[in-house]
């Protein structure tokens, strides 16, 4: 503003400039309060399903502990369906395969270890699981089948995981040289 205006005349280019531009500044504070409380919010949401997911995590966990392999399957399914954006579906996974194998079922381990290959976004957890479901296929006599389960695989910097395991292949099919 002219500092020779009068007050009335700096008084009245305050009012145009605010009739101008007075919705745009309401809208933009409003817009901003808006995202601001849609940020908290979605964050309050994600740390409410990290712990729910957590806590059944624990239940599959104490389940795991009894040897109830039902009750942890269920646990499970429910970590899948409800919460399988996060780590511990893909986790639940793995360690079912565990609980699996542990009581001599390797091909109920071996189908865990699928359900986490096709259902992880996690490519780190992927390679895990991956390297398991070769060493069960191994367990079971099955060294094509565990040839297959690390074929195609981009292996990154589990390539001395995936060279250890091949090596176990080449020894069950009797190729030490």
């Amino acid at each position: 503003m002219d500092e020779f205006l009068s007050e009335s005349e700096q008084l009245d280019a305050l009012r145009r400039w605010w009739r101008e531009n007075g919705l745009w500044i309401i809208g933009g504070l409003v817009v901003g309060v808006a995202v601001l409380f849609g940020w908290r919010a979605w964050n309050s949401h994600q740390a409410q399903q990290a712990e729910a997911a957590s806590s059944i995590y624990g239940e599959l966990l104490s389940a795991m502990d009894a040897g109830d392999r039902e009750q942890a399957a269920s646990l499970r399914r429910n970590l899948t369906q409800e919460f399988g954006q996060t780590p511990y579906a893909d986790q639940a996974g793995l360690a079912l395969a565990k609980l699996h194998l542990n009581a001599g079922d390797p091909e109920a381990a071996a189908a865990a270890l699928e359900d986490v290959l096709t259902a992880t976004g996690d490519d780190e957890l992927a390679h895990i699981a991956r390297l398991r479901l070769a060493r069960v296929h191994l367990q079971q006599d099955q060294p094509e089948a565990a040839r297959q389960a690390l074929a195609g695989v981009d292996e990154g910097s589990f390539a001395p995981l995936y060279a250890d395991v091949r090596g176990d292949i080449l020894a069950a099919e009797g190729n030490l040289a």
